[in-house]
């Protein structure tokens, strides 16, 4: 059994402080303000909670739930290269902890287009 999984609840509407029971079912909370993105989901709440549902569905691979255990315990956003750059962009900050040269390297010429 995986160890990470051994101590997390079976269903993400068991924890009480996630957004989930307003967002997946439709529970009240007058401490939520729904996001744009959530209200795209749907035309009224109870497609936006079957759709939002939905998205919990997809299972993660083995290789990806590790690569998330890495990241959050590294204190990284877990994500492609590609949303590392978007991310640094807005907030100003590296999102990933990499070894020192390589193309990572201050002098490399990859290191200098990306961060014009």
């Amino acid at each position: 059994m995986n160890p990470v999984r051994a101590s997390m609840v079976s269903n993400i509407a068991e924890y009480p402080w996630l957004s989930y029971g307003y967002n997946g079912l439709g529970e009240e909370n007058s401490l939520i303000t729904e996001h744009k993105l959530y209200q795209d989901l749907g035309e009224d709440s109870w497609l936006r909670s079957k759709n939002y549902q939905k998205t919990f569905e997809i299972p993660i691979s083995t290789q990806q739930e590790q690569e998330i255990t890495v990241a959050t315990m590294r204190a990284e956003v877990y994500g492609s290269e590609g949303f590392h750059l978007e991310i640094n962009k807005m907030i100003s900050r590296t999102t990933k902890i990499t070894a020192h040269g390589g193309d990572r390297d201050r002098k490399s010429e990859k290191y200098r287009n990306q961060a014009g």
